[in-house]
């Protein structure tokens, strides 16, 4: 069974480095092991590369969608249609799948959604392309509420993460505090500045989008012990995880979801608010602590406790690493498409 997984943007510094693109080509290189998987993208200049047993194709955008980073947009990659059997597209309202969705469908192959956040200028705002779709893999019951008026088969395969890769390290446990993620404000992490209170330290991991948004979280951050760190290779960003004594994942909307399974898998406890699908991932009070939006008090509670007690953080983030283990691998996320694929 040949697959072709379709991704507008590619997981590399000249691209996104963000959760949906880990996402895909974790996923990708997983299903590569067990079945021939081609991992389609766009880009600024085209390549073509082996890792491992994956193919990643990339092709020249032609352009950007009005304007949109995230919609690139060519038509050479159709005929890598023609030599799949089944075309997975990562993202649902973006021209790119909609080509791909299309394809699919006059040359009658199977096509799967997964939706990884994010969506532009689509034909699917005005035309039936859900039709043709045989089924969304979706990564929560959250994301399954999202396409609850589309009467369409869908099915939660989760997400996963390396955990050969992300593991808990040998070195001490700091009382440090460490995000990861793009600095958004939508990805509250002005929240989470003001949650600190005297004594706490801060690594704050992420490339900004905005000159202004940065700004204003160094502002915020004037005075406290934060660190912002934007180009932190992946050898440094594992020991980030492996050394830090909590996790924060403030986001006001659903985000996060690769952050929390990376830090659970290193055995870092997660504090996060309860939006989209954190509370599925982090058990509260279990694997990590789950705080309201704007839950500035709760968040330094739980931080404050996570810090002083590292008995706690030892045995939570234990427990985070065996539900990782159960529920989230990618070994685990490919067998859950595995049995959706065939015909």
């Amino acid at each position: 069974m040949r697959v072709l997984h379709v991704c507008p943007t590619h997981f590399s510094p000249g691209s996104v480095l963000a959760g949906a693109e880990r996402y895909s080509y974790g996923l990708c290189k997983a299903m590569s092991r067990v079945t021939p998987t081609t991992l389609v993208t766009f880009g600024d200049a085209p390549f073509e590369t082996r890792d491992g047993e994956l193919t990643i194709r990339c092709y020249r955008r032609w352009a950007y969608v009005n304007g949109q980073r995230t919609n690139p947009f060519a038509l050479d990659f159709v005929r890598d249609i023609l030599s799949a059997d089944v075309v997975h597209c990562h993202q649902f309202k973006v021209v790119a799948s909609d080509v791909a969705i299309l394809g699919a469908a006059l040359t009658r192959k199977r096509v799967f959604v997964t939706d990884l956040g994010g969506s532009g200028f689509s034909l699917s705002y005005h035309l039936p392309l859900w039709r043709f779709v045989r089924s969304f893999l979706l990564i929560s019951e959250f994301n399954r509420t999202l396409f609850a008026d589309l009467a369409v088969p869908k099915k939660i395969i989760y997400g996963g993460v390396d955990t050969d890769n992300f593991r808990p390290g040998s070195s001490p446990r700091s009382k440090r505090i460490l995000f990861v993620g793009r600095l958004m404000e939508h990805k509250g992490v002005h929240l989470l500045i003001d949650a600190l209170e005297p004594g706490m330290e801060l690594d704050v991991v992420g490339q900004p989008t905005t000159p202004e948004y940065a700004a204003r979280l160094r502002s915020a951050a004037a005075g406290k012990a934060v660190q912002f760190h934007d180009d932190f290779a992946d050898n440094r960003l594992l020991e980030a995880y492996q050394t830090a004594a909590v996790v924060a994942i403030p986001s006001l909307v659903d985000g996060g979801y690769t952050t929390a399974l990376e830090a659970m898998a290193c055995e870092t406890p997660v504090v996060a608010t309860a939006v989209g699908s954190m509370p599925e991932l982090v058990k509260d009070g279990e694997t990590g602590f789950v705080v309201p939006i704007d839950g500035v008090l709760p968040m330094r509670n739980h931080l404050r406790r996570l810090i002083a007690e590292p008995s706690l953080g030892r045995s939570i983030g234990a427990a985070g690493r065996n539900r990782v283990e159960e529920l989230f691998t990618w070994a685990r996320v490919v067998e859950r498409c595995m049995e959706q694929y065939p015909s």
